[in-house]
């Protein structure tokens, strides 16, 4: 079963941080054509954008920290570290860019480096919900289920409708053998994700509390 990491995407968020001049709108409209590319699946589009607002604005850390997230996703890991790595050393105490930097060194294996991240990201902003998920993610990976079961519910409580969350707790508890609190937290993910017929016919592959099989439920997107 695959728990699925989630890299946090910048919109705009630094207008004060740049001042109301041309040049900062002009910087943020990159930044936003950037996002809505990136969104669409146009990362070549997105990447160009990014780059664009940073000729214009090289010290600025929101778009190293969405070019790291575009090139992430490319499966530009190193390029995407690095761009991480710059956002942090202009702010460091940039939440976002320690959460997408976690993940990337998450997917690159190094569980203790992207650990250290999301804590990092946590004591920033202890209410970060995607630092709590994705910390949880990392975790159980390197099979601390108790600690990601933890994770998972406090990105719950900040977020009660975070389908992944449920899907990924579910799993979670179901590593634990709790399959009657692993069922709930399957069909509260059901609930909150578009209900096609495939994920509502996926229900059944749930086991519940008195089965011993340990097949889980897999949604639209999520991986094998």
């Amino acid at each position: 079963m695959k728990s699925i990491l989630v890299v946090t995407l910048l919109v705009s968020l630094g207008l004060p941080q740049l001042g109301c001049t041309t040049s900062a709108e002009k910087v943020l409209d990159h930044l936003r054509r950037g996002v809505g590319l990136q969104e669409k699946g146009d990362l070549e589009g997105a990447i160009t954008e990014y780059r664009t607002a940073l000729r214009l604005e090289p010290d600025y850390a929101p778009p190293h920290t969405n070019l790291g997230a575009a090139l992430a996703e490319k499966g530009d890991l190193e390029g995407a570290i690095a761009e991480y790595r710059t956002a942090l050393r202009l702010d460091p105490k940039y939440e976002l860019a320690h959460t997408n930097l976690g993940t990337a060194l998450c997917h690159k294996g190094d569980s203790d480096g992207a650990i250290a991240e999301y804590r990092t990201a946590l004591r920033l902003d202890p209410n970060a919900v995607l630092a709590h998920f994705n910390l949880g993610t990392c975790l159980q990976a390197k099979g601390d289920i108790d600690g990601a079961i933890a994770e998972y519910r406090t990105a719950l409580r900040l977020d009660p409708n975070y389908a992944l969350a449920h899907t990924n707790l579910g799993k979670a508890l179901q590593a634990k053998g709790d399959l009657a609190l692993a069922r709930k937290e399957f069909e509260e993910a059901l609930r909150l994700i578009p209900q096609t017929s495939q994920n509502r016919a996926r229900i059944k592959t749930i086991p519940s509390a008195n089965n011993s099989g340990t097949n889980a439920v897999h949604f639209a997107g999520d991986g094998d």
